[in-house]
């Protein structure tokens, strides 16, 4: 296999079969969500 393509079956498939962007994804809402709660123990 050429390492382009085993770069782009990385990003797709990322690791044991996770995609990288549902990965970033789920690390995204986690801060968002963290936020809101930061936000509401302040006021």
């Amino acid at each position: 296999m050429q390492p382009a393509t085993d770069t782009a079956v990385m990003a797709y498939k990322g690791l044991d079969g996770v995609p990288l962007w549902l990965l970033f994804g789920i690390a995204i809402l986690a801060l968002v969500l963290f936020g809101i709660a930061q936000a509401r123990k302040r006021k």
